[in-house]
């Protein structure tokens, strides 16, 4: 996430997320040199995760990344088009078939 962007993205998902979560405390961390941050809430149940998620990733689309130096990962698997092209990702399916062509590496994952 540009640098530029990042104190007006955490307030306004610190916003949304404590509305949708009756106020329960809201945390942003990270690494704000390379524009990576953590976002930390406190959930009232399972489901609420799904809604936290969508609120984040959904305000990313256009400017940021849905995960970064860890790889997309199966868990956000869902979210990885609000920030990638669809070219982008069928370059990052060539990579992956020209890196791994026998498909042993984590077989079955995103890409």
């Amino acid at each position: 996430m540009p640098l530029s962007r990042m104190e007006s993205f955490v307030e306004s998902t610190r916003t949304r997320c404590e509305g949708l979560l009756a106020g329960k405390p809201f945390c942003a961390f990270g690494h704000l040199g390379d524009g990576n941050l953590h976002l930390m809430t406190a959930l009232q149940s399972p489901e609420d995760a799904d809604a936290v998620d969508a609120l984040v990733y959904e305000a990313l689309a256009g400017f940021g990344s849905v995960s970064a130096e860890h790889g997309i990962g199966s868990l956000k698997k869902q979210w990885l088009a609000y920030t990638r092209t669809p070219a982008e990702i069928v370059v990052m399916r060539g990579l992956k078939q020209h890196l791994d062509p026998r498909g042993i590496l984590n077989p079955g994952r995103v890409v």
